[in-house]
């Protein structure tokens, strides 16, 4: 069963801020030039032959599978949302339907001061109620 895409980005982001932390990676656009997004939508280091075998390729084209500078803060916007937020996207199981929760209502979210984004949550993130209720009893 497929990992939920907004999981993937999420991962994808702890990801960046770990080369970030590290110093293995200076910024957002340093990020952006040392990662690409294949078809499978996994971010993988670029492989540099490959990038030169490509050169011949339309730059329009080769730029579909890039990461640009405002997609890479797109991806790290998402690390901003309240840590509950983040433990239920986490746990989002393989098998859970993509439409289910979005990285889009999540960049809503982010734009939001932290306590507003658990009220916000609550109301339009489909489960994530039942699912603090529910880490609050436990």
């Amino acid at each position: 069963m497929k990992v939920p895409p907004v999981v993937e980005r999420l991962q994808l982001a702890e990801r960046f801020q770990a080369l970030l932390d590290g110093g293995e990676a200076r910024s957002g656009t340093s990020l952006a030039r040392q990662y690409t997004i294949h078809p499978c939508r996994r971010a993988q280091p670029r492989n540099h032959a490959r990038a030169h075998a490509r050169s011949s390729i339309p730059a329009g084209s080769t730029r579909q599978y890039g990461l640009t500078k405002p997609r890479v803060t797109q991806i790290m916007e998402l690390l901003q949302l309240d840590p509950l937020i983040l433990g239920y996207v986490r746990q989002l199981a393989p098998g859970t339907p993509e439409r289910l929760i979005t990285e889009r209502k999540l960049r809503r979210l982010v734009k939001l001061p932290p306590a507003q984004q658990l009220v916000v949550a609550e109301k339009g993130v489909t489960g994530f109620l039942a699912w603090r209720t529910q880490q609050q009893a436990a």
